[in-house]
C-alpha cells in the first residue's frame, strides 16, 4: 500500500517510524502517552508561508520523515486581508493531508503582535456574543489591543505593539482568530511569548479564560473536537493553583559554544560548535512545571518540545565570534552572532546531521520529558561578511539541504527504541 498523495512513500500507517503508536485523542482530551507521540514526531515547517510555492515539497518531506505534528504550518505574523485568499487553500489542502492520514496536526499561531492591517478583519456576530456583547458592523481597531501607557510601543517597527490580554479588543481578537483556525481544520495554536502579553494578567486568569472559550468552541468546531495550545511559556499554573492551562510547553533549543572555541567562519571539518545547556538564559531544561493538565491527568513536569528558533537576523559586531552572553542579553550572539536556524542552516553538511542527532538524544534524556523538534521549513538571515549590507532573509529547506533521510532515520530509531 502507498501513499495516496506521493505514490512513491509508503502509506503512513505503515511508516517504519509510527508503526503501532498510538495517535486518538477526541473532543475530552489527549493522554500523556499520545501527547508524547506527537511531540517525538513534530517538525516545524511553514507549509502555507512563502507563497505556497513549497508547498508540495514540504507535505512530501513531511510525510517522508513520518512527522505527525506539523509545528508553524502557518505563521502569520503580520496578519491582514492576504490571507483571505489563503483560506479555501487551507482548507482544501488539509482535507486532502487528512484523507491520506487523519493522524496528521496542523498548528497556527496568535502572536505578540499588533499590526495596522489586523483592520482588515471584520468581527464576527458570534465573537460579540460569546463575550455577551451585542453585535455591530465594524472591524478590528488594532490600537485599542496595545498596552494603554505605551508600553511596547514600535516594539517590531513603526506602528506596531504588542497585544495586552487586559484589554477587551485583544481578548475579542484572539478568540476571533482561535474559532477560525478551528473552522480551518488546525488543531494546535501556538501563543508566542504569551509572557509579554500577560504583563497585567495577574496569575494568568484572562488568559485561562480565553483558552477555555477556543476550547468550547472546539468541542462543537475542530475536527476532533480538542485544540493543543502551547506557548514560549514555562509556568502556567493559574492563580497559585496546580491547574495548567496549555497542553504543552516549548521553548527555544538555547545553547552556547564550548569553553575553547575560537574565532571561526564554519568550513567542512571546522563547524561552529554549540552545545545545549541547562540553565542558560531562558532554557527549559529540568524546568517544565508540572500540574493538572488540560486533559485531567497530572504531571509531575508537563512535556515540551525545543525548536530552532528564528529573529530573521544576526549580529554583525560578533559575526564568526564564539560569544558567551550573560543572562540578561539577548541570545542570539550566543550561537555564532545568528539567531538558531540561521547558524543551523550555515553548517557544514555532516555537522549540522550529527548535531541533529545528538540534540535529539540530549535533549529526550535530560530530563525525560522533552523532545527536539526538527526543523524543516523555516525562515532565517543570509550572512554576508558587508558590514554595510542589510541583513536579508533567508529560508531553511530541510529538503534543499539533504537532511529529510536524517530526520527521518532519527524518528525511526526512536520508534525502535522503545521494542
Amino acid at each position: 500500500m502507498n501513499n495516496p498523495m506521493f505514490p512513491h512513500l509508503e502509506a503512513p500507517s505503515e511508516h517504519p517510524a509510527n508503526i503501532g503508536l498510538n495517535f486518538y485523542f477526541d473532543k475530552n482530551g489527549i493522554s500523556e502517552e499520545v501527547l508524547r507521540n506527537y511531540l517525538s514526531r513534530a517538525q516545524n515547517c511553514n507549509v502555507f508561508n512563502d507563497g505556497l510555492g513549497n508547498m508540495e515539497k514540504d507535505i512530501e518531506m513531511l510525510f517522508t520523515t513520518g512527522a505527525k505534528m506539523w509545528s508553524r504550518s502557518y505563521t502569520p505574523w503580520l496578519p491582514g486581508k492576504y490571507e483571505f485568499s489563503l483560506h479555501p487553500i487551507m482548507r482544501e489542502t488539509i482535507a486532502r493531508v487528512h484523507q491520506a492520514d487523519p493522524d496528521i496536526i496542523f498548528e497556527n499561531c496568535i502572536f505578540e503582535t499588533t499590526v495596522p492591517s489586523m483592520g482588515d478583519f471584520a468581527i464576527p456576530a458570534h465573537v460579540f456574543r460569546a463575550f455577551g456583547l451585542e453585535p455591530e458592523e465594524r472591524n478590528f481597531r488594532p490600537e485599542d489591543m496595545c498596552f494603554p501607557d505605551g508600553r511596547f510601543k514600535d516594539q517590531w517597527g513603526p506602528n506596531t505593539g504588542v497585544p495586552d490580554i487586559t484589554q477587551l479588543e485583544t481578548q475579542l481578537w484572539f478568540y476571533f482568530r482561535g474559532c477560525m483556525f478551528a473552522d480551518l481544520g488546525f488543531e494546535c495554536i501556538h501563543f508566542g511569548q504569551i509572557m509579554l502579553m500577560t504583563k497585567d494578567d495577574v496569575g494568568f486568569v484572562i488568559f485561562d479564560r480565553i483558552v477555555r472559550m477556543i476550547r468550547d468552541y472546539a468541542r462543537d468546531h475542530a475536527r476532533r473536537g480538542w485544540m493543543l495550545f502551547n506557548a514560549h511559556i514555562y509556568d502556567d499554573r493559574v492563580a497559585a493553583t496546580d491547574r495548567l492551562i496549555c497542553d504543552f510547553h516549548m521553548s527555544p533549543t538555547r545553547g552556547l559554544p564550548p569553553a575553547d572555541a575560537v574565532p571561526h567562519a564554519p568550513a567542512p571539518g571546522n563547524p561552529q560548535e554549540i552545545e545545549l545547556r541547562v540553565g542558560h538564559f531562558d532554557s527549559i531544561y529540568l524546568d517544565s512545571p508540572g500540574g493538572v493538565t488540560p486533559s485531567g491527568w497530572r504531571t509531575s513536569s508537563l512535556p515540551y518540545i525545543v525548536e530552532m528558533d528564528n529573529a530573521c537576523t544576526y549580529e554583525k559586531e560578533w559575526l564568526d565570534t564564539p560569544y558567551w552572553p550573560k543572562q540578561t542579553e539577548w541570545y542570539e550572539g550566543g550561537w555564532w552572532s545568528h539567531d538558531e536556524i540561521s547558524w543551523f542552516s550555515v553548517q557544514p553538511d555532516d555537522y549540522r546531521r550529527a548535531w541533529l542527532r545528538h540534540a535529539w538524544h540530549w535533549v529526550k534524556n535530560i530530563d525525560g520529558h522533552g523532545y527536539c523538534q526538527m526543523p524543516g521549513h523555516r525562515g532565517g538571515a543570509v550572512r554576508t561578511d558587508d558590514p554595510d549590507e542589510p541583513v536579508k532573509p533567508k529560508i531553511y529547506y530541510a529538503h534543499e539541504r539533504g537532511d529529510v533521510e536524517t530526520m527521518r532515520d532519527i524518528f525511526i530509531q526512536d520508534r525502535l527504541s522503545r521494542g
